[in-house]
């Protein structure tokens, strides 16, 4: 019984322990900066956690740096490829995420000089006839685009609109609290210190009746 009495102070003095807190991440390109925010499954925020970016495959880190008050980091792309982001908080609360090759390329983009061109063109054709206005020299240079051109610039159009988005879903995925893993996971410990403290206890009585 002595065990048993000793498992109950463990897990009065370790709480975290017996029920850990899942550690959730999240990671993002927005301008030319790698954002990251994070947060333990119970809302709270990991200031000092380590942030380390790798370029996928890499084994040495490219950026290195610690998390605010708030749980977030951000920092300029550290390489035009593949990114690895990994998140370590201690006591074993760690995350990754990986950022497509092609999201960090959009970042490092310059604006199509095709387009430039063909938008002037335009320009000059409609003022041959008079001065054009506004709306009609937009129109005349959105219809000189090829389709491949125009679904790159809606693309990127649409990806910038989701980035507020992805932030909102990142902020209610880090603060939806403890879940069914996180309670499975801590009876999983409880019941385990349980079934060891039994086997310790037979030990004991097999040992006593030689």
């Amino acid at each position: 019984m002595k065990f048993f009495h000793y498992v109950i102070v463990f897990l009065f003095l370790f709480p975290d322990v017996a029920l850990a807190h899942r550690f959730i991440m999240a990671a993002w390109i927005e301008g030319q900066e790698v954002c990251v925010t994070s947060a333990f499954s119970d809302g709270s925020a990991p200031y000092g956690a380590t942030i380390e970016i790798f370029a996928v495959g890499g084994v040495e880190p490219l950026v290195v740096g610690k998390t605010d008050e708030n749980g977030q980091y951000s920092c300029a792309i550290p390489k035009n490829t593949a990114l690895r982001i990994r998140g370590d908080a201690g006591m074993g609360h760690q995350g990754e995420k990986i950022i497509s090759k092609e999201e960090v390329a959009a970042a490092f983009a310059p604006p199509s000089p095709e387009l430039a061109v063909k938008a002037e063109n335009a320009t000059v054709s409609s003022s041959e006839g008079g001065m054009p206005s506004p709306q009609t020299a937009s129109g005349s240079a959105v219809l000189a685009m090829d389709s491949a051109e125009l679904s790159r610039i809606v693309e990127a159009a649409v990806e910038k609109k989701l980035r507020p988005v992805v932030r909102q879903l990142a902020t209610a995925e880090q603060h939806r609290g403890i879940d069914i893993r996180d309670i499975f996971s801590g009876l999983g410990y409880i019941l385990g210190l349980v079934g060891l403290g039994t086997y310790m206890g037979y030990r004991q009585r097999k040992n006593r009746r030689k």
